[in-house]
């Protein structure tokens, strides 16, 4: 059922970041950057274009105009960039203590368990558990950050469509929930095969 399975990662989560709030957190700043820059360069483009392109074609522009549309181009790229390395960097970060963390509290536990437990168990099992079980476990963590950053994305995206033209925004609220709708019909359909 897919709300028990979504509840279970979020607690997931919830617990992970508990641990290890820092890379967490500097992940999804990263990830607010990244949309925050996303935004800001569609708008540095439109500027431009208004600012710099249509004067050119119909007359000229000063060279410092030319040169501040190019500088403005560059910072909006290098912070949209330095966003993207701080999502994913941080997310690393976050899931390798993680993972270190989890190592430890099964190497505690394989402590506390009576030698009779090891020489039944194939060493090659208790391996497993160290390596691919929590590997398996982490891997829960790092799509999170990604997310957060296209929901700021959305969030921010509507808002800007929203201030430069609401019939255009309210076709786009119209259109998110159709496809949220599409792509629930379509998972559910692709669930047997």
């Amino acid at each position: 059922d897919e709300p028990g399975l979504f509840m279970r990662g979020m607690r997931l989560v919830a617990s992970y970041v508990k641990v290890h709030p820092k890379p967490f957190f500097i992940s999804v700043g990263g990830a607010f950057l990244y949309a925050v820059a996303s935004i800001g360069l569609t708008v540095v483009f439109g500027q431009v274009n208004d600012k710099v392109l249509k004067p050119a074609f119909s007359g000229g522009v000063p060279m410092s105009t030319i040169w501040l549309a190019v500088l403005a181009i560059m910072i909006a790229g290098a912070l949209r960039s330095a966003g993207i390395m701080i999502r994913r960097y941080y997310s690393g970060v976050a899931g390798a203590q993680m993972m270190a963390t989890l190592r430890r509290r099964v190497a505690d536990r394989y402590r506390e368990l009576s030698l009779q437990f090891h020489k039944e168990t194939p060493t090659g099992e208790l391996l497993a558990h160290m390596e691919a079980d929590v590997e398996a476990a982490v891997d829960v963590l790092h799509p999170v950050p990604f997310a957060c950053g296209v929901i700021f994305l959305v969030v921010f995206a509507m808002i800007a469509l929203l201030l430069t033209d609401p019939f255009l925004a309210l076709i786009g609220f119209l259109l998110f929930p159709a496809l949220a709708l599409m792509n629930h019909s379509f998972a559910r359909l692709m669930q047997g095969p």
